[in-house]
This record gives C-alpha cells, structure tokens and sequence, in this order.
C-alpha cells in the first residue's frame, strides 16, 4: 500500500511538471533532435541520400521522421494552449509525412520541395513562439 502511493506521488509530480508522455511516444527534445539537430539531422542528410540515390537509406530515416513527427503531438505542450499545440503538431506530422511519401516515391525533386516546406522558417518559429519554454 505505501508503495502503491509512492508510485502514485511520482507520476502526479512528474506529469506536474510535463514529464509524462504517451508510453510510445518520442519525447520533443528526441524528436527535434533527431529531425534537426548536428550533422546526423534527419534534414541534413535526407537531401545527401537522395542525391546519392540511396533510396532505402532515405526511406528508412523519412519514415523513423515522420513516426517521431506523429508523436509531436502525443506529448503535452511545455506552454500554450493544447489547442493550438494539436493544430501546429498535427501540421508538422502532415509535413514530415509528406516527405516519407515523397522518398517512398522515390522522387527526388518531391523530397526536396517536401523538405523546403518541412524546414520553412516560419513554421518553426510559429510553434516555438506558442510552445517552447522560455
């Protein structure tokens, strides 16, 4: 019984503070690590592995893309209105998703115009400014 409540004391303070996500969902810092971050970026060598037509490679990574995409909107907004973060997360998931298709099609010029409106400046700072901590 005490451990039961202790257990129960632990996940009321770590969703308190947001640290509780759907037990198959990607966290953001993994997710937009993983898209965006260092030179292993999902965005930075997508457009190599096309170029080089290593198209399993490109499948592979688009489609581990859009999965953790998909899961954006699983987790809770660090800030904002969970509205506004369902809109912008579900954008994100449509525009990643775009990119896995363009890559399943093997079309080239397709991830590349996909990748453009995946990576646009504004979609990044429209979300950042409703949910990114401060």
């Amino acid at each position: 019984m005490v451990r039961q409540a202790g257990v129960a004391a632990v996940l009321f303070l770590a969703s308190a503070v947001g640290l509780v996500v759907a037990a198959d969902a990607a966290s953001i810092d993994t997710i937009m690590g993983k898209t965006f971050g260092g030179k292993k970026a999902a965005v930075k060598q997508l457009p190599e592995l096309v170029k080089g037509e290593k198209w399993d490679d490109a499948k592979k990574m688009a489609d581990t893309m859009a999965g953790h995409a998909a899961d954006l909107g699983k987790n809770k907004p660090p800030k904002g209105a969970a509205d506004s973060w369902k809109k912008l997360s579900d954008e994100y998931a449509a525009q990643a998703k775009a990119v896995a298709d363009a890559v399943g099609k093997k079309d080239a010029k397709g991830v590349t115009q996909a990748l453009e409106k995946f990576t646009e400046k504004g979609n990044c700072k429209t979300c950042h400014e409703k949910h990114q901590p401060d």
